[in-house]
């Protein structure tokens, strides 16, 4: 049973823990950070740091009892092009295929690499939407779509900050 580090860094309350992540087909621990949420009530330094333990217990729970499955730390580019492109050219049609994986190359250096377990189904379906209207408009505006990629990745909440 863990109970994790917690440390104050300014105002802010860090927890360090493990927790089970799955990589190369195996389950291993990997060490973790998270900033934890205190009670606002908690004024006095004593306070804050039982609100930052009873915080952190929240957090380990489901880790101590056993019910933390592992996660992948799969970004989502990788994701798309080792597994899902792959699958489209094998199991789809050539010209889905070359739509797909045409608009991902105008889309993919204007978007994060962020951990296939932080992409929501919402996220997906914005950017599968944006795939199909551009892959219906780039014949006649492939300039256009390639001067406006990273506005069209920033409005599915992927795209790179600023």
């Amino acid at each position: 049973m863990q109970k994790g580090q917690i440390k104050q860094v300014g105002n802010c309350w860090l927890l360090r823990y493990y927790e089970p992540v799955f990589e190369n087909g195996r389950s291993l621990m990997g060490q973790k950070t998270t900033k934890l949420k205190l009670d606002p009530s908690a004024i006095s330094q004593k306070e804050q740091q039982a609100a930052a333990r009873a915080a952190a217990d929240l957090i380990l729970a489901r880790i101590n009892t056993g019910t933390a499955e592992p996660q992948s730390p799969q970004g989502l580019a990788t994701f798309l092009e080792h597994i899902y492109f792959p699958h489209v050219k094998e199991k789809k049609r050539a010209g889905t295929y070359n739509s797909h994986y045409g608009m991902w190359r105008l889309l993919k250096d204007h978007v994060n690499e962020p951990e296939l377990r932080e992409v929501r189904t919402s996220d997906v379906e914005d950017l599968m939407t944006v795939v199909r209207w551009l892959s219906f408009f780039s014949c006649r505006f492939k300039e256009w779509i390639e001067a406006r990629a990273e506005s069209i990745a920033d409005s599915v909440h992927l795209g790179k900050p600023l």
